[in-house]
């Protein structure tokens, strides 16, 4: 997976220079830039790893790559699934072993995912969880397992669907208070980190998924629909990389 991304020898250079480039995503988020200078670098994803696939999806449908834009859609919801329970876990005390083992049970079922999410968040919120249509998991089931190939429309509208019911679960995570999910998304960055080679300039950027709403104050909100990342994203003219820190090892 390839994902546009500042080269970080060009920013820490004196002056900084922006040069974006198509970076390689890893599994964990850790993203390897090659630039036109040469360069050689890598971002660090202060980000969550949905957001992280919304914007794959977003990429893919904009190359005319629709069947893979609808499966990375679908597997955001189910990394967005995967966050909540962790963070509610962590709240509730479990150690980091205890969650990965209990995931393991869950892991290749998604079934047993969403079970589980719909679970924790009634326990959470005090009120059911909305999942999506089933004419949208229709739509996803065919796209995934018939080989069907969507329109650029619908997948549109599945992006939107998806994208709102991430946003509110994300809005819906403020119970469970800052410590909990600042650790889930901590776990994230040491696995990046530890998977950095030696001697290398790296970037690390945040609030990635997010629209910069005062500049100076360094505020920030997530994007509030689907069409807006998607203008976030191909947009390259107005694209605003967030709050970038660079540091090299």
């Amino acid at each position: 997976m390839f994902i546009k991304c500042p080269c970080a020898t060009c920013a820490n250079e004196n002056p900084p220079v922006l040069t974006v480039c198509d970076g390689e995503v890893t599994d964990s988020g850790l993203t390897f830039v090659n630039c036109s200078l040469g360069h050689q670098s890598a971002v660090i994803w202060d980000e969550r790893k949905y957001m992280i696939l919304m914007t794959s999806a977003v990429q893919a449908m904009a190359d005319g790559h629709y069947r893979e834009a609808v499966s990375s859609v679908a597997a955001a919801l189910e990394r967005c699934y995967e966050f909540y329970i962790r963070a509610v876990l962590y709240k509730r005390g479990l150690s980091k072993s205890t969650i990965d083992d209990s995931w393991k049970t869950l892991a290749k079922q998604s079934e047993r995912q969403l079970g589980a999410f719909a679970v924790l968040y009634a326990a959470e919120t005090h009120t059911p969880y909305k999942p999506l249509s089933s004419k949208m998991v229709e739509f996803r089931n065919n796209v995934t397992h018939k080989g069907i190939i969507p329109s650029s429309g619908e997948v549109v509208k599945f992006g939107r669907q998806v994208y709102d019911l991430i946003k509110k679960i994300y809005e819906d995570m403020n119970v469970l208070g800052d410590d909990a999910t600042k650790a889930v998304q901590q776990e994230a960055l040491d696995l990046q980190r530890s998977e950095m080679p030696d001697n290398i300039d790296f970037v690390t950027l945040k609030i990635f998924g997010a629209r910069i709403t005062d500049e100076e104050a360094g505020k920030a909100e997530l994007i509030d629909t689907f069409d807006e990342l998607c203008q976030l994203i191909l947009k390259s003219d107005d694209h605003k990389w967030g709050d970038m820190s660079t540091k090299t090892p």
